[in-house]
């Protein structure tokens, strides 16, 4: 809610403007003429009041409204929720600002003998303080009520200068307190998301492929992507930051975390995976999403299966003969979802292990490290023979295999 401590002042001063402007002194009528371009630019000016277009208040005012001015009403007229309103607020105000019109009164209008002049303006809204005075549960129903209300009067006096052939507006900070003073009200209506209509939706690895069914069956998933969404016409009313998410497996609490959309994975600390060490583990997985007083939103689960998957393996870029090599290098490939870390292998000479590396498919063998006994008495390259090289998975069975021969020459 913002400061609005100068508001009883300026509805006090521009109440009075409004009365002076209409007033009958008759010893004063003399001195006061009217200009039909004063009337056209109060009516501009009343049109920048309910656009709230600081830049135009800016044009139509002389210097009395100055940066300080349009700083400070450039934030109040902001209707977005941010630093000065709440979204509850957000929405209220401008439910009330959406029903704003206005009336010159154009016989009000008078030039003085000093030059200034005043024109009275009649601002008419929804009355917002009958509605407050209801037990009002949501931003929907407020809307629904204001939009219902009768119809409040505000009598705004603007007063005028004028720079060259224009008038220029030189009470606009009065008016604007005097024709917004509902932006000061509290309305804090606490509304418990699960009242909107809400879906939730699956997500795969591209974003166009989701799913929006609260019960799915996935395969050897690596990780699950879940997200809430409100219809379209609703979804400004939702506060995101205040959702927030558990998700459990086989009923078993894995995480709890803030947000409306999730991803849970393999890559989480502690999260369940199948023997492999490659996807989650088998179960059902539930995503309950919940708003700031823990009523449920959304709740749906996501079962994951492991099913046996056809893999091909080869070694690339290995030759089947060298001629004292003094480097060896390959590499391993395989089709299909595999889990390198969990890989090693080994080179063989004349069925001995001469070398052996861990979860490396990009191999790179410098003679220099292999055992010495299939190293020439220099030790620069491998001596003649026939060369094995098999990759094992985790568990040690054969994944492929193959040879190569030296020569010495």
């Amino acid at each position: 809610m913002r400061d609005h401590s100068t508001k009883m002042l300026a509805v006090v001063i521009c109440s009075a403007l409004a009365f002076s402007s209409t007033g009958c002194d008759k010893t004063k009528a003399a001195a006061k003429t009217s200009d039909p371009e004063l009337v056209t630019a109060a009516g501009q000016c009343a049109d920048a009041v309910i656009a709230r277009d600081i830049e135009v208040i800016k044009d139509l005012s002389d210097s009395s409204f100055n940066e300080d001015d349009r700083e400070r009403w450039g934030r109040i007229l902001d209707f977005e929720s941010g630093s000065v309103y709440t979204r509850s607020e957000s929405i209220s105000i401008r439910a009330i600002a959406d029903t704003m019109t206005f009336e010159v009164n154009d016989a009000s209008a008078t030039v003085n003998d000093d030059g200034s002049a005043s024109v009275s303006v009649v601002f008419t809204m929804a009355d917002y303080r009958s509605v407050l005075g209801n037990d009002i549960s949501s931003t929907i129903e407020f809307e629904d009520l204001v939009a219902e209300a009768s119809a409040e009067n505000i009598t705004a006096g603007f007063t005028f200068t004028k720079d060259g052939d224009r008038w220029l507006c030189t009470n606009y900070d009065v008016v604007l307190e005097s024709v917004y003073e509902f932006t000061g009200e509290k309305y804090d209506f606490n509304v418990p998301l699960s009242e909107y209509e809400v879906s939730g939706v699956w997500l795969g690895e591209e974003l166009s492929d989701t799913i929006e069914s609260p019960e799915i069956t996935i395969q050897n998933a690596k990780s699950i992507c879940c997200s809430v969404w409100f219809e379209a016409e609703e979804d400004e009313y939702i506060d995101y930051d205040a959702i927030s998410v558990v998700v459990t497996h086989n009923g078993e609490e894995l995480l709890r975390n803030e947000g409306s959309m999730i991803t849970y994975s393999t890559s989480v600390p502690g999260a369940p995976s199948d023997p492999s060490g490659c996807y989650l583990e088998e179960g059902d997985y539930t995503f309950t999403f919940y708003d700031a007083e823990d009523n449920e939103i959304w709740s749906g689960t996501a079962t994951n299966e492991i099913v046996d998957i056809d893999l091909t393996f080869a070694i690339e870029g290995l030759e089947s003969e060298y001629v004292q090599p003094t480097d060896i290098m390959f590499e391993f490939t395989w089709t299909g979802e595999f889990d390198i870390a969990q890989c090693y292998f080994t080179l063989e000479h004349e069925g001995e292990v001469v070398y052996t590396e861990y979860g490396n498919p990009y191999v790179w063998i410098i003679t220099s490290d292999c055992d010495r006994s299939v190293l020439d008495p220099t030790g620069s390259y491998l001596i003649e023979g026939e060369y094995t090289v098999t990759f094992y998975d985790s568990s040690d069975n054969v994944l492929i295999s193959q040879t190569f021969t030296v020569h010495e020459y």
